[in-house]
């Protein structure tokens, strides 16, 4: 079982998206470095778990927001 599946990352992700703002019904936007930050902020027990740094300027090992965005790659 990979760590996505292991500890649920698309469902985690997916409550953090439908949490989003949302303007005139639409729904909210949030690039994978905000959700990332957001995972961080809301779900530390995961973040601790994953054991990645969140990424950003100065990132040049392998970032919790390069995780996120080639695992929803692969997914989809």
């Amino acid at each position: 079982m990979s760590i996505w599946q292991e500890h649920n990352v698309e469902d985690t992700v997916r409550d953090i998206l439908s949490r989003s703002r949302r303007k005139a019904g639409q729904r909210g936007y949030l690039t994978v470095y905000q959700i990332a930050i957001a995972i961080r902020q809301n779900h530390p027990i995961l973040f601790q778990r994953l054991n990645l740094p969140i990424g950003g300027k100065g990132t040049r090992a392998y970032s919790l927001s390069k995780y996120l965005s080639r695992e929803y790659l692969i997914a989809f």
